[in-house]
């Protein structure tokens, strides 16, 4: 009798997370027969109108992408993860740029509103931690959950990370895995300062993931499907892909690798 193929559901913030950070990984367990799904969270469409904040006028210039960013930017996702052999789904949360208030007259106020914000506390007028809470775990036959580690601290990793604790706690039965964000693990004390921050505190593990030249090429062309975002962090997509093969044996310690954390025992 064949054993039963493992299910890897992956929680991405954003649509691109999930690639950055475990496009290798990903590749590798759908060459071995397994099966993926990533679930990117705050993939849901902006509000109309749209607030005026320093920080979307930023992104929209550097995205350069016409019409609906996000529909484009689901498309993007669509592409790398098929690429990958993966399921992408798309949750209906809109990313923390895009979260508003709105003032008596009924004009929208960005909940995020500059570059410094997304990385302050959770707005107590931020309706996504309700709305996480409201949302169950996407496939019950998952096997393996791989949670974003919070590496960074982006508003929008840090509730996906906390929501996903509370998945684990309500399914006892999975194996749970604390992914790095690339590139944001990159930072000095990133990942330490993600680990302790955990609440309650877990003890964990570091597990790495080789990665050999077929996995780190199928990584660097799944990201590259990522247009608009390219330039959030290279100048190009050349610089992408040897910044990507050179961080990757920066994580390995000279073995390209991908890094993940699991609770011990």
């Amino acid at each position: 009798m064949t054993a039963a193929r493992r299910f890897h559901l992956f929680l991405s913030p954003h649509l691109d997370d999930a690639v950055l950070s475990c496009g290798g990984l990903i590749y590798r367990l759908v060459a071995a027969g397994e099966r993926v799904a990533v679930h990117t969270i705050m993939a849901g469409r902006p509000p109309r109108p749209l607030p005026q904040s320093p920080i979307l006028a930023d992104l929209h210039a550097r995205w350069a992408t016409a019409g609906d960013p996000i529909d484009a930017r689901r498309r993007e996702d669509i592409r790398a993860l098929s690429q990958l052999g993966a399921l992408a789904r798309h949750t209906a949360i809109p990313d923390c740029v895009y979260r508003v208030t709105y003032t008596p007259a009924g004009e929208p106020v960005a909940l995020y509103p500059s570059e410094e914000s997304l990385w302050a506390a959770i707005h107590p007028a931020d309706t996504a931690p309700l709305l996480l809470d409201a949302t169950p775990l996407l496939y019950p036959q998952t096997t393996a959950l791989h949670i974003p580690l919070g590496a960074g601290g982006h508003v929008d990793h840090r509730l996906v990370r906390d929501w996903g604790r509370r998945l684990a706690r309500a399914n006892p039965g999975l194996d749970i895995f604390y992914y790095e964000e690339y590139p944001y693990s990159l930072n000095q004390g990133a990942v330490e300062a993600a680990l302790a921050a955990l609440n309650p505190p877990l003890d964990l593990a570091p597990i790495l993931h080789p990665l050999d030249d077929d996995a780190l090429a199928a990584k660097i062309a799944a990201i590259a499907c990522y247009e608009s975002q390219i330039s959030t962090f290279w100048r190009d997509a050349e610089d992408m892909a040897d910044a990507v093969r050179r961080d990757a044996l920066v994580v390995g310690g000279g073995i390209p690798a991908e890094r993940e954390w699991q609770p011990r025992g």
